[in-house]
């Protein structure tokens, strides 16, 4: 019997659905993983809300098992192994740096950090990307102003951060389409991201590195369907990642 294959597909702007689709065609320089797990980010929910082709994947977080190795492969990866990595959920084909991380839902609390470190912030890295957390990154940084780095399009309304915007999708060294809007190429940032990740494994591994606190959430996939539709409501994780096992799902 032939192995069956999942996903969340888009299915109309902000719904996603559970649809047999084909197993991946491994290429040369893949890997085929089974997915395990799956964590939300907003830019699940976003992106599904936002213009895009129906019938593309939802997500991007994801933790499995190697499965298959590509013939151009150069790191050793086998199979069994345990990895986790991202996916490009909704593809249409010297000086020293502070870093605070705070769990709070209250719009003062950019105020509060800017009070607790002296108004010396000058650099925010906003991995939400709504109106509401460019806000409170805007907060935060000191009166002489500074740059406000985020994952999704959006501004601050000081004159004196500056906004800028990057996507993540660029590491993987292909061109893409996000949200109808078309990426070119950008091999150089998959040679800085072979390099990273090696680094990360090594931090990782040694204990340097700590995960991000994680919630392991009820429901599989379709767990992960009522998740988005929390965060929708502003009801989703603060301080923890929201994490479903694939194999909770109950299949159609």
């Amino acid at each position: 019997m032939s192995p069956q294959n999942f996903g969340l597909l888009r299915e109309g702007a902000g719904n996603a659905v559970i649809r047999p689709i084909p197993l991946p065609k491994l290429r040369d320089n893949y890997v085929l993983i089974r997915t395990v797990a799956i964590a939300l980010n907003p830019t699940d929910w976003t992106t599904l809300d936002a213009k895009g082709d129906d019938g593309t994947i939802v997500g991007c977080d994801f933790a499995g098992i190697v499965e298959e190795v590509g013939s151009a492969v150069t790191k050793s990866f086998k199979k069994g192994d345990k990895v986790t990595g991202l996916a490009h959920g909704g593809w249409s084909p010297r000086r020293q740096q502070r870093h605070i991380a705070l769990a709070n839902r209250d719009a003062a609390v950019g105020k509060q950090i800017r009070q607790d470190t002296d108004g010396k912030i000058t650099k925010v890295f906003d991995t939400v990307g709504m109106d509401t957390s460019a806000a409170i990154c805007a907060d935060a940084i000191g009166a002489s102003g500074g740059m406000h780095c985020t994952l999704l399009p959006v501004e601050t309304s000081r004159e004196e951060v500056e906004s800028i915007f990057f996507l993540g999708y660029d590491i993987t060294g292909e061109s893409y389409k996000f949200e109808g809007e078309s990426y070119p190429a950008k091999p150089e940032l998959f040679e800085w991201t072979k390099k990273f990740t090696t680094l990360a494994e090594k931090l990782w591994a040694e204990g340097k590195w700590q995960p991000h606190p994680q919630s392991v959430k009820e429901g599989g996939l379709l767990g992960a369907v009522e998740g988005m539709n929390l965060m929708r409501e502003g009801k989703g994780p603060s301080g923890e990642k929201w994490v479903y096992r694939v194999d909770d799902t109950k299949w159609p």
